[in-house]
């Protein structure tokens, strides 16, 4: 009887951890939004907002067609308002879109709200917030 009461203790253990890396996961994966919309007559191209940490700041990679034309002057708005000089911008032709790729100098990369970056960017790229 001790043995099966250890046992299942050994089992909650496991699951409360497993829980925890499945909660670290989905914020891991919490950081990109994307979003895809058809309409009856014309499809809008994907549009993806993707920002994570590298090596001295913040990578960011923003999709999205050439019908919605994103305006680089809205993303960079919202940099200079977090205070991020863009030190890299690399835009690429894709199918029948653009990819930006920015990378950005962060001062205190810990204390940064890479959550919150992507959701205001999220905000000036989607066609809708025009």
């Amino acid at each position: 009887m001790h043995e099966a009461v250890n046992y299942i203790n050994h089992l909650q253990m496991k699951i409360q951890d497993l829980g925890t890396k499945r909660d670290e996961l989905r914020n891991q994966s919490n950081m990109s939004a994307c979003d895809s919309e058809s309409g009856s007559s014309y499809k809008r191209s994907r549009h993806c907002v993707i920002v994570s940490p590298c090596m001295d700041g913040v990578e960011i990679l923003i999709s999205g067609g050439f019908k919605e034309g994103l305006l680089l002057s809205k993303v960079m708005e919202v940099l200079l308002e977090e205070g991020l000089g863009v030190h890299r911008c690399v835009s690429t032709k894709v199918n029948e879109g653009l990819l930006h790729t920015m990378n950005c100098k962060v001062s205190d990369p810990t204390g940064f709200d890479l959550c919150g970056l992507r959701q205001k960017l999220w905000n000036a790229v989607t066609p809708s917030s025009r």
